[in-house]
């Protein structure tokens, strides 16, 4: 970054062309970071005091050289457009081989990309291995991953549905938290509210469940005003994540959040009779309603507030 931090830091337009020439002259005599910043900025520059144009050619070009030379940034991102085919040409294999190398080499988005693939399998090219991805995942949040350590979390909330064991709840809070240390972000934020709502949806004591059913509704809260304000860092993914997390960005809209805070407010305030609480409830349940959630509806048909 420090091509690119002193590109920023000029503060008049000889200065910046004076550190633009400098990134080219670097990323000609091949340095591999100088490479693999030139073309980042010939990708998404939309700095306008900084005179390059947007040139995806050129980007890919720096890219490659960058990725051959050993970068792990440029590796991490030419593996990705080869797995998609956008910009070069589909190549899985190669793009798991490239994420594999940078993994070796420390690279924490490689590593999760690594982790991923074992997590789910890749047709024909990564077989499905836990034990690999729970290691590469790991590895990657040890390094600030924050996605890392969502995924680790998923990883234990499905164990959680299959086995009923609340170590599974206790250590999926643990790497939302973790995540949610390293950068606030909308999946973590659900991530902790989901760990609370599958004990509440579990649990057949009222009182036991009303329990869980408070911290369940603050967190999604909080990922609602996330959504009010576009926070949904985590939520948004990539190509390949989208191909392999099949389903994450479905599972959360605006209002299931909304139909969760809903039934979560209602049960809370129907088992310790308080009417504040129900209204917030039912008032959550008839937006959620409004955004087409049919499951809002019946809910509000049920309680006679429809």
């Amino acid at each position: 970054m420090l091509y690119i931090d002193s590109l920023k830091n000029e503060d008049s337009y000889a200065g910046i062309s004076d550190a633009l020439d400098k990134l080219r002259k670097a990323a000609k005599s091949d340095y591999a970071d100088a490479q693999y910043e030139l073309g980042k900025l010939y990708l998404n520059n939309h700095d306008s005091l900084i005179p390059v144009d947007i040139d995806t050619s050129t980007a890919i070009f720096w890219f490659k050289k960058a990725a051959d030379a050993g970068c792990h940034g440029a590796e991490s991102l030419v593996g990705l457009y080869c797995y998609t085919g956008e910009f070069l040409p589909l190549d899985k294999q190669k793009a798991v081989s490239l994420w594999q190398k940078a993994a070796e080499s420390g690279d924490s988005e490689s590593q999760y990309r690594i982790g991923l693939a074992y997590m789910y399998g890749i047709s024909g090219i990564v077989p499905q291995n836990f034990e690999e991805a729970v290691k590469w995942l790991e590895a990657a949040s040890g390094k600030g991953h924050f996605k890392a350590c969502c995924e680790l979390g998923d990883y234990h909330m499905r164990l959680y549905d299959e086995k009923k064991d609340r170590k599974e709840v206790t250590a999926a809070t643990s790497w939302y938290e973790k995540s949610l240390d390293i950068k606030t972000n909308i999946l973590a934020v659900l991530g902790l509210g989901g760990t609370f709502f599958s004990m509440f949806a579990d649990m057949d004591n009222i009182a036991q469940a009303s329990a869980v059913a408070v911290p369940a509704s603050e967190y999604y809260m909080i990922a609602d005003q996330l959504y009010g304000i576009g926070n949904l860092d985590g939520l948004e993914m990539d190509p390949y994540e989208m191909d392999l997390i099949k389903g994450r960005t479905a599972e959360y809209p605006d209002s299931e959040i909304k139909f969760r805070i809903g039934l979560l407010n209602s049960a809370i305030g129907i088992a310790h009779n308080n009417t504040g609480i129900l209204e917030r409830g039912i008032e959550y349940l008839h937006k959620s309603a409004a955004l087409g959630n049919s499951l809002a509806v019946d809910m509000l048909h049920e309680l006679g507030a429809y």
